[in-house]
């Protein structure tokens, strides 16, 4: 798989993956000992698709008509690094927040690394202070 094919299979990730709900194409395009580093997220590290699914499913169930878009990517051998945007409406609870019904964006950057023609791992920086601050969860 060429850089251009990498960079493709990570929009589709995005697409299929947090757009669309689809669960099968972790199964289809992760390796079986993915990794998913993200400080953002309680625990920063995730092992094994299973964990990264129910990550999704939280995800997905609290930040509900979920778009991503790639704005840009960069990709050199094993690694593709993704910046994206994500808007979402907050309506449903996530660690202890309410809903708040509110829809707004949010940035981050996330770099990919491939075992042959599978994504092996993420490591993910997002603005997980201006959502909160944009819920209404910390002042601003």
């Amino acid at each position: 798989m060429n850089t251009e094919e990498k960079k493709s299979l990570i929009r589709r990730y995005y697409k299929e993956v947090w757009s669309e709900g689809n669960l099968a194409f972790v199964d289809a395009h992760m390796t079986k000992d993915y990794v998913n580093i993200d400080p953002a997220t309680p625990g920063a590290r995730l092992e094994g698709r299973e964990a990264f699914k129910r990550l999704v499913g939280a995800l997905r169930g609290a930040f509900q008509e979920m778009t991503m878009t790639v704005d840009g990517q960069y990709a050199d051998g094993d690694v593709v690094v993704t910046e994206w945007t994500s808007r979402a409406v907050h309506r449903g609870p996530l660690n202890g927040l309410p809903p708040t019904g509110k829809a707004g964006t949010t940035t981050g950057i996330t770099v990919s690394r491939f075992e042959g023609d599978k994504i092996s791992q993420d490591h993910a920086i997002w603005d997980l202070f201006g959502l909160l601050q944009r819920l209404g969860a910390i002042p601003s």
